[in-house]
């Protein structure tokens, strides 16, 4: 996650941890969605996680999806971060010897920016634990400069790629946000090469102190439906499109750009680009 003056951005991989006792392997799944948007009257956040993905039916990415469905129109980033602090439900069950997991948040109570993980391992002050501590504890900033932070595996982000990233930030200025996002995208391509727990496609996204948002998919494979499920809730998608043989071209999100509205509490997208649909029928 990162900061600029005007925005804050957030990425997100693809890869996935699987575990079971003593037994851990890693597979990348474009139908698992590991960024999620959240807005209401009073903020809006771009949201992310990274760790441990999955075990047998339960999920990460759903117990998150539930939780931000369950903050009400007028909760805060506060309210949502405590409710990220409390996996229990997520984790009781699980017999791993890596229970490691951090959630970051970013985005803006109202105008005030904040930037925040919610981990059992890591901390945006210190140093990452060895294991999984027994509870989860929640750091913050409010970045009035540029500002990096890595969830996860956070030394697979050279040094001088965050330095040459914070320049980019300190430039970063509407209405070149979403060239901001892909260089994120860009940095996570090469950690991918130097970590087995990162992918190099990802999503990618901004939001700024005005209600402005959007997410953009980088580097998924052409040949998968990637229709996440932010994008199902926010709209009705179309039929898929046909190969000349008759079988079903992949319906792919290409980008989201989102607003909030403040009158009735919900961002929405403004302006969807999505790939093999059949065009809207006309009237």
């Amino acid at each position: 996650m990162a900061a600029s003056k005007t925005a804050m951005f957030l990425s997100a991989d693809f890869r996935l941890t699987h575990g079971r006792p003593r037994r851990q392997w890693y597979s990348d799944e474009p139908t698992t969605i590991k960024l999620n948007p959240w807005c209401n009257a009073r903020g809006h956040a771009l949201v992310s996680f990274s760790g441990f993905a999955s075990l047998d039916r339960r999920t990460t990415w759903g117990w998150l999806e539930k939780r931000i469905e369950e903050l009400h129109i007028h909760s805060s980033i506060e309210d949502l971060l405590a409710k990220l602090a409390q996996p229990d439900e997520l984790l009781q069950e699980i017999a791993l010897e890596d229970r490691r997991l951090t959630f970051c948040v970013v985005g803006y109570d109202e105008t005030k920016p904040t930037a925040a993980i919610v981990s059992n391992f890591q901390s945006l002050h210190h140093e990452d634990l060895p294991t999984a501590a027994p509870t989860f504890t929640v750091t913050r900033v409010n970045p009035a400069n540029p500002f990096v932070f890595v969830g996860g595996d956070r030394k697979a982000l050279l040094r001088h790629e965050k330095r040459q990233l914070l320049r980019t930030l300190d430039r970063a200025t509407d209405p070149f946000l979403g060239l901001v996002a892909g260089e994120l995208a860009s940095f996570n391509a090469n950690a991918a090469s130097r970590s087995p727990r990162i992918s190099a496609f990802c999503l990618s996204g901004y939001v700024t102190s005005d209600g402005r948002g959007a997410i953009t998919p980088f580097g998924v494979p052409e040949d998968v439906e990637f229709l996440p499920t932010f994008v199902r809730r926010k709209a009705i998608v179309p039929q898929a499109k046909k190969a000349p043989d008759g079988t079903p071209l992949p319906r792919r999100l290409v980008s989201m750009i989102l607003q909030r509205q403040p009158q009735n509490g919900h961002m929405f997208a403004v302006s969807m680009a999505l790939r093999n649909v059949e065009d809207p029928p006309t009237k």
